[in-house]
């Protein structure tokens, strides 16, 4: 897995993975690769594709949280880009939020416009009053 960081084919190693492999070992697999994107000191790019990856061969939501989670460090519009689909999608939501309001507040200002229209999405769907708060602050900025 290490490998697929250091400059070997994403694609081969997701291909590996999506063939006959049993779920357990799977999901212990993803959550591995997605650990070392987390950790890595990879380019920006290089973590928003592994992650990219990552959120598409996960198949539960414990494994597209801990996707979210990696994507919330990223300082990166692209990395908003990708948690934002999933502020719509109940079990995950609040996750996507967090993300979504970390990723908007390590953003340079001035932000971009689709940060505004992200934090107001978060304001909208979230139940956590202070993360809707912090969300507002960053959408009136």
């Amino acid at each position: 897995m290490k490998r697929c960081l250091s400059g070997a084919p994403r694609q081969a190693w997701a291909t590996r993975l999506e063939l006959h492999v049993p779920p357990s070992i799977r999901i212990l697999a993803l959550r591995g690769y997605v650990r070392l994107a987390d950790q890595s000191e990879a380019a920006t790019e290089q973590k928003l594709a592994t992650l990219k990856d990552a959120l598409a061969l996960a198949g539960r939501d414990e494994e597209r949280k801990l996707v979210l989670a990696a994507l919330g460090k990223i300082r990166s519009v692209d990395a908003l880009a990708l948690v934002r689909p999933y502020l719509d999608s109940v079990p995950i939501k609040e996750e996507a939020a967090l993300a979504a309001v970390a990723i908007a507040e390590n953003l340079p200002a001035p932000r971009p416009a689709q940060v505004a229209s992200a934090m107001r999405q978060v304001v909208k769907v979230t139940a956590n009053t202070q993360l809707a708060q912090r969300a507002k602050t960053l959408a009136d900025n």
